[in-house]
């Protein structure tokens, strides 16, 4: 997950569905133990909003594509990966903010075959990484293609073969990313190093989901913790957390979602500061557990969380007070299947979907 922030008190977002304002629990890091207090009920205001959606479906996917990473490059173009999957093929599609386009990659025609790209890392304009499957009858074999200057490069990376890459993110010893069950994998030039529990401080077990920027170093969350990577070594900032997205604000607090596996299986957003924990109760229906795929925070610290699955429930946003939920029945957003969320240097929203393509609110 590349940063590219920019300090933007003028974007304007539409009010939708608001949620009244949910008691907060502070608590402090030591033991990574928490204080329960009463958390106020919710309600929801069913109200439909007018159209500040824009939808690219036509330009971008068909029936059968799913979007599985969107990116940004430092001149504002974002570039959206999907994958069909009736043709098994792959396009990174590049889109301007006017919404003109151009087919960056296009595996059904290129001659460079691509099965499958999970995940995209933009260094410069011209140096960018895909994470990719290759498939063919008898096996599927991971690979990172480095396309600079119009030309590829394929390597084939290390780790299970079943999951994608997870998240790509850059530093000055080259190109880190989560490689499903294996841990934290280093590609550097044409060396990978993997960190995983087995050889390094990484928490079992070895899922990797984001990696961000973070002080000296980054951070990233397992599916049970959250951790650093910084000039000390590996560190532990939380841990007994069920969790798979996670992002951090414009003041260095990082939000990240905590699953409770409970009586009625519920999320918890948590706020960390560095020092203490603030927890807020994220208003999803009880019992239905929706998928989260994806958090993202915009360019005016608002905390924006996508859902997917059978029991998906739209696209949260959390302002810090209050909860605001987009869905197919009260917005012009057109699937409830959603995959990932972009915030772009323009304050547009980006979400993919599995089943429209790319959806966009418009900052105005």
């Amino acid at each position: 997950m590349i940063r590219m922030k920019t300090n933007n008190n003028n974007i304007l977002f539409l009010s939708l569905i608001i949620v009244t304002t949910l008691s907060c629990i502070s608590c402090k890091k030591d033991d990574n133990t928490k204080t329960e207090e009463e958390v106020n009920n919710t309600t929801i205001t069913n109200t439909f909003i007018e159209n500040e959606w824009t939808q690219i479906d036509s330009i971008l996917s068909s029936t059968f594509d799913y979007i599985t990473d969107i990116e940004e490059d430092e001149n504002g173009f974002v570039y959206v990966c999907s994958y069909n999957t009736s043709s098994k093929n792959s396009k990174i599609s590049k889109i301007n903010i006017n919404q003109e386009y151009t087919a960056f990659i296009d595996t059904s025609t290129s001659d460079y075959f691509i099965s499958k790209v999970t995940s995209i890392g933009i260094k410069s304009t011209n140096d960018i990484y895909l994470g990719a499957q290759f498939f063919d009858e008898a096996s599927i074999t991971k690979k990172i293609i480095k396309f600079n200057n119009n030309e590829f490069v394929s390597y084939i990376a290390p780790g299970g073969t079943v999951y994608g890459f997870e998240d790509f993110y850059f530093d000055n010893n080259g190109l880190w990313y989560g490689s499903g069950n294996s841990g934290l994998v280093n590609f550097n030039n044409s060396t990978f190093i993997e960190y995983n529990s087995f050889n390094s401080e990484v928490l079992y077990p070895n899922y990797i989901y984001n990696i961000v920027s973070y002080n000296d170093g980054f951070i990233f969350n397992t599916s049970n913790s959250l951790m650093a990577k910084n000039s000390n070594g590996f560190e532990v900032i939380l841990s007994s957390i069920t969790n798979n997205a996670m992002d951090i604000d414009l003041q260095d607090n990082i939000w990240i979602i905590n699953i409770i596996s409970d009586l009625h299986n519920r999320y918890e957003l948590i706020k960390y500061n560095g020092q203490d924990t603030i927890i807020f109760n994220m208003p999803a229906q009880p019992d239905s557990y929706p998928f989260i795929s994806d958090l993202e925070v915009d360019n005016d610290n608002n905390i924006w969380i996508a859902t997917t699955g059978s029991n998906g429930q739209g696209l949260f946003k959390f302002d810090g007070v209050n909860w605001t939920i987009f869905t197919t029945e009260n917005s012009n957003i057109q699937s409830l299947y959603l995959t990932k969320l972009k915030s772009d240097i323009y304050g547009n929203l980006w979400v993919g979907s599995e089943d429209k393509g790319v959806i966009i609110l418009n900052n105005n």
